[in-house]
């Protein structure tokens, strides 16, 4: 279920995103090596904090066209000059909790032009967006330094499944584009401080890794309960496999307290005896039972 909303919220913000206005000069995009990501051209660093997956290129892409699609069944469309670039996206797969960079051209969405573009007018846009999407808008504090830059900020609110998720959206307006940083975090998971604390400057010290969780219980070997050719092997130094013992997948994986987990896949895991058991936190119903060898 967790799984679900965070791809729609994903889409929704993106929704948001692709509605803005301006021209011209084209930003240069940052890059990640391993757990940092670097923009020369906003003057900062976002530092990967533990659990948390960077999105590839195709990733983001894929979450473009939901975001497009779904403009497209809310009767919104996309000017035929708007130019969005999505610089990056990480998300925490265990809690939802996610942060987005994305570039915005769009000199004729609203009308708005170059030199009508302010403060005040980007959120009197967004507000209306997010309106239509069951949301709101909420506080609109002063600005916020990260980076290079200073940047002005709104909370959103959107109601989805039953839940109400809150999240900011900081912007400014440079050379005709307006640059977003968007960070949405779900219920019960990171505040909007502790993801804040992730951005550095480029001359600050960059962080070591944070080293992930393994807990040493689940070392070992496990066989499946309904066929014992499928196992799973949990390595200490955080590899392992899974599979029929002609077609083992090799993974990585790491725990936080009784979360597991494996690549992008969140599990909640139990021990009694010898026995393992995984209930998804992404899929409801799915739970598996494996013994220790």
């Amino acid at each position: 279920m967790k799984k679900k909303i965070v791809a729609i919220l994903l889409a929704l913000m993106l929704v948001v995103s692709l509605t803005a206005c301006g021209t011209v000069t084209t930003p240069t995009r940052g890059e990640w090596d391993e757990h940092v990501f670097t923009s020369e051209y906003l003057g900062l660093r976002f530092v990967l904090p533990l659990n948390w997956a960077a999105s590839t290129d195709s990733e983001i892409a894929a979450l473009t066209g939901i975001a497009a699609s779904a403009m497209g069944s809310a009767g919104i469309e996309i000017p035929d000059d708007a130019e969005v670039f999505h610089d990056m996206m990480a998300t925490n797969p265990i809690t939802g909790s996610n942060v987005q960079i994305i570039f915005e051209r769009n000199a004729g969405f609203l009308g708005l032009g170059l030199f009508a573009l302010s403060r005040d007018a980007v959120i009197e846009a967004v507000t209306e967006q997010i309106g239509d999407m069951n949301g709101r808008v909420t506080d609109i504090p002063g600005t916020t330094r990260i980076g290079n830059y200073d940047w002005y900020s709104f909370g959103t609110e959107l109601d989805m499944m039953g839940m109400t998720i809150p999240g900011r959206q900081f912007f400014n307006i440079h050379e005709g584009y307006i640059r977003l940083i968007i960070i949405t975090t779900m219920p019960d998971s990171e505040t909007l401080e502790e993801v804040l604390a992730n951005f550095i400057g480029l001359n600050d010290p960059i962080p070591e890794p944070a080293q992930p969780e393994r807990a040493e219980a689940l070392i070992g070997t496990w066989e499946w309960d309904a066929n014992d050719d499928y196992t799973y092997a949990f390595n200490a130094d955080g590899t392992g496999t899974r599979g029929l013992s002609a077609d083992p997948e090799s993974f990585e994986w790491s725990t936080d307290g009784d979360h597991l987990m494996i690549g992008f896949e969140s599990w909640t895991f139990t021990i009694e005896g010898d026995v393992l058991t995984i209930d998804s936190r992404q899929v409801d119903g799915m739970t598996f039972s494996y013994i220790r060898q």
